[in-house]
């Protein structure tokens, strides 16, 4: 990659934790505090009640460890979470300079929580006086196949939405109420669609009405996670009916909602409880803990980022693109060869390929998998050989490794890489259509003044510089008008295609990421209502795939164009079970050959200690241990000063730094191995594992980037680079 070849945006996005990291040490002061209150009761209203914790042996204990570990992350993790960390937005300018407003200025979004919302619009749907004023539309998975009309649909479990795939026999009557709800229809307009000297008025809305539970009809209540806010939309169409005795009081809680997020952090108790007994009026079942949705923005009095240090990313980014093999993706591999094998050149509605039982269904299983029409989240469970994965780079492994036993013999931490080690790879041509129009970097700035520079690499995403965005646009207007500035950039990369935003709610609280603005000209609604305009709107039927070439193609038959879906919210679609969805996500890929990243071989894996690697200015891998159960045997059992004495002995022996974060997956925990209370939510973290690990905490406040005042706070950056 030529680092001319991209550029970054003019505006940055950054992530901080809500206290400084120097507030750890007022954890007393600080834990009864209102604003702190406020947080947990957003996250675990159940911990502000100490009584609940009394009766149990250790309850305080555990309450507390749970407190402090809520704590903890306020102060150290970046990743926003209700009122525990929040963005900011910045500018790429002439220096690195940043500095947050004070705490009294930081801003919330306050919204009910799209589970609950969800019961709520269930609720509406259900009352026969609302019912028969709404419109209704043909389920927007429905597709006649053999003779039948299938279509997914939903039901709940224990607040879950588990879906599965049902089927009809296709008769006229069907097929008459489905084409006069095309264009939305109440329930007595749909009945009059079948009418006749042998349906009766009452036998014909009893059998609309039998088709709207079978959900082969959908409201117009139904969300949308693509548009408005939802809460604003369904007020406003319960508006247009007649007789909605819930609505005065639904108004009345988006005003509080608005009054809580004009109101300084830790002074709106009242109104939290004003709406709890407004909620309680509707007779819809709730969890506190699930009743409200929280996002914090922080603002800044000034926050630049140097042009050296998107220079310096795009140096990583030479390496990754340098290194990188190309992709396979199993997953899509796998489904390619098998539709060509069944429907070699011709052009198949896509509906019908990825049915799960007389289509292909996605992810493909060869023949003799059985496909359940049950598609049940929680039991769905990929074998690993059919997850999509790229391959990484196992022709570096030899050069790691050789690098690792000279780290290890010279009694170094830092394995340090240099172009010297790459000048093979720099020297080949990479294709400019492997890389992606718009690549985000999310990292960290550990230091960045003109002695000491030093950025921590998390990740890289070339398939769409918004991803990790969208849901934060309701936020802060500058944060929007970038998402729109990345997705028109796009737009201009690709004109001739159609660049469609995915538009589906896999799973109630999911909503609550995946909401976010329109911000392309078309969308694909599936299970997911549709406000924009319908020329906007590309159906699910509309959609046919060939495979030309080797290469996925999916195009509208309505515009005669290819499609290319995106998804800009940072849901993770192999945890859904929906085939459709999964499909349109998973094939943003086939837009790069290439997936940047960079990191330890499998020959690694066994490895219980690993050094930090280190190139140029950036840190691609922390140091890494492996901890086994029976290094910390019997800690559990011990007081504070013995623990305290444990894992010092443990540092000692394994050589590990006092400062630690616990990683699990994507779940990240500082720890802090000589403090009591930081070493009891690590055992809390650990007491079912066999094995752990720790990587090292990067985060030193006398270096720190992201200032208040005197304090100093973590962060994380993600800096979008354009073609």
């Amino acid at each position: 990659m030529n680092k001319k070849q991209y550029s970054p945006f003019s505006q940055f996005i950054f992530r901080t934790p809500f206290y400084p990291m120097q507030w750890l040490d007022k954890w007393e002061q600080i834990s009864d505090t209102s604003v702190f209150k406020e947080a947990i009761f957003l996250a675990s209203p159940d911990l502000l009640d100490s009584s609940l914790f009394i009766k149990e042996k250790k309850g305080i204990e555990r309450r507390n460890t749970a407190l402090y570990k809520y704590f903890s992350r306020a102060c150290t993790r970046c990743t926003p979470f209700g009122l525990f960390a929040g963005c900011s937005v910045g500018t790429v300018g002439q220096e690195t300079q940043i500095e947050l407003e004070v705490q009294e200025n930081y801003r919330r979004c306050t919204r009910l929580d799209m589970q609950y919302l969800c019961a709520l619009i269930q609720k509406f749907e259900q009352n026969p006086a609302i019912r028969s004023q709404l419109y209704f539309y043909p389920n927007d998975s429905l597709y006649e196949l053999g003779g039948k009309l299938r279509y997914i649909e939903y039901y709940y479990e224990k607040n879950r939405r588990v879906h599965q795939t049902s089927a009809i026999e296709a008769s006229d009557y069907v097929s008459a109420v489905l084409e006069r709800a095309k264009n939305g229809a109440k329930l007595e307009e749909l009945a009059q669609s079948i009418e006749n000297e042998n349906i009766s008025k009452e036998e014909a809305i009893e059998f609309v009405t039998e088709m709207v539970d079978a959900q082969l009809l959908k409201s117009e209540l139904e969300p949308s996670v693509v548009g408005e806010d939802i809460l604003t939309v369904l007020i406003q169409k319960l508006s247009l009916l007649k007789g909605v005795a819930d609505l005065p009081a639904l108004r009345v809680i988006q005003e509080k909602l608005n009054q809580i997020d004009g109101n300084p952090i830790g002074t709106t108790e009242r109104l939290y409880a004003d709406i709890i007994e407004l909620i309680k009026s509707f007779g819809v079942d709730y969890e506190l803990k699930c009743l409200f949705q929280t996002d914090l923005f922080k603002p800044v009095k000034t926050a630049t980022i140097s042009r050296q240090v998107c220079d310096d990313l795009l140096d990583v980014l030479s390496l990754f693109t340098a290194l990188s093999k190309q992709s396979r993706f199993v997953n899509l591999e796998a489904f390619t060869k098998a539709f060509s094998e069944r429907y070699e050149s011709r052009t198949m509605p896509l509906l019908e390929v990825l049915d799960t039982e007389l289509g292909l269904g996605y992810p493909y299983r060869e023949a003799g998998s059985s496909h359940s029409g049950l598609l049940i989240e929680d039991l769905m469970l990929p074998p690993k050989e059919t997850e999509n994965h790229w391959i990484s780079f196992p022709r570096t492994d030899a050069l790691l490794l050789r690098k690792y036993v000279e780290c290890i013999k010279n009694g170094k931490r830092s394995i340090v890489l240099t172009d010297d080690d790459f000048k093979e790879y720099f020297n080949k041509d990479i294709p400019d259509e492997s890389l992606g129009n718009t690549i985000s970097v999310m990292c960290s700035l550990i230091a960045y003044s003109q002695e000491d520079k030093q950025i921590y690499i998390q990740s890289v995403n070339n398939v769409g510089g918004a991803s990790l965005l969208g849901r934060f646009c309701h936020l802060d207007a500058g944060l929007e008008n970038l998402v729109r500035t990345i997705a028109d950039k796009e737009k201009e990369h690709d004109p001739d295609a159609i660049i469609a935003e995915i538009s589906h709610l896999p799973e109630s609280r999911i909503g609550n990421i995946a909401s976010r603005p329109l911000f392309r000209d078309f969308v694909i609604h599936y299970l997911s209502n549709s406000d924009a305009d319908p020329e906007q709107n590309i159906p699910p039927d509309d959609l046919f795939i060939a495979v030309k070439d080797n290469k996925i193609v999916l195009t509208s038959r309505k515009y005669g164009k290819e499609v290319h879906p995106k998804l800009t919210c940072a849901h993770n679609q192999a945890l859904s079970p929906i085939p459709f969805y999964r499909f349109l996500c998973d094939i943003q890929v086939l837009q790069v050959s290439k997936i940047l990243d960079f990191s330890y071989g499998d020959v690694f894996s066994s490895f219980n200690y690993l050094p930090r690697l280190q190139y140029k200015n950036a840190i691609l891998a922390r140091q890494k241990w492996i901890i086994k159960k029976d290094e910390i045997k019997d800690a559990d059992k011990k007081d504070d000063v013995e623990l305290l004495s444990c894992f010092h002995s443990l540092m000692d022996i394994r050589s590990l730094n006092r400062h630690v974060v616990f990683v699990d997956g994507k779940r990240e925990m500082y720890i802090d191995l000589q403090n009591p209370h930081s070493l009891h939510v690590l055992l809390d973290l650990v007491k079912e594992k066999e094995e752990f690990t720790l990587e090292e905490f990067l985060f030193d406040p006398d270096r720190a980037v992201v200032k208040d005042r005197q304090d100093s706070f973590p962060n994380e950056m993600i800096v979008i680079f354009h073609k």
